[in-house]
């Protein structure tokens, strides 16, 4: 499901909001996004934000069917874990660029399963408008 922030403001438009606000709306977006791929929430997540970027660190659940696989056949399980960071990445750009009017003009992610953290980078195609 796509929504707005805010009611005044439609879907898809980088209108000027405060750091604060962006923070929240993307983090918002971030979590709903590895919910619908994963179907696991975040349990912390961070961001930093930046002129020509943002980067997130969260802690996520991990799929248990996928700690299973792990511990059965590492290489498997991480090959799983790649797929779901190729669904997520892919699924997080559209979110941004529909959702809050964000262009990512590149966007890296990686998984540790031991410590179940991911960190994504997204590259700014501009920088966000803050008021």
């Amino acid at each position: 499901m796509r929504f707005s922030m805010q009611d005044d403001v439609a879907p898809g438009s980088a209108h000027s909001r405060t750091s604060g606000q962006w923070k929240q709306d993307i983090l918002r977006t971030y979590n709903r996004v590895k919910q619908d791929v994963s179907g696991t929430g975040v349990e912390r997540q961070q961001i930093h934000l930046h002129d020509a970027h943002f980067l997130i660190v969260a802690v996520h659940q991990r799929v248990p069917a996928l700690a299973t696989i792990a511990r059965v056949d590492p290489q498997l399980g991480r090959w799983g874990d790649v797929a779901i960071i190729d669904a997520n990445k892919e699924m997080f750009a559209t979110a941004l660029s529909e959702d809050l009017g964000i262009q990512a003009h590149g966007m890296f992610q990686d998984y540790d399963p031991t410590s179940q953290t991911a960190v994504t980078v997204v590259l700014l195609a501009s920088p966000l408008p803050f008021s």
